[in-house]
């Protein structure tokens, strides 16, 4: 189970970096 949780740590940092990195365009596209 130990790849289980690694993968979804995984997924949930590259959630937390794509919604920052959408709020980042957004603030630069106004």
């Amino acid at each position: 189970m130990k790849g289980v949780r690694a993968v979804f740590v995984t997924y949930l940092v590259v959630l937390v970096l794509g919604i920052a990195y959408a709020i980042a365009l957004g603030l630069a596209g106004r």
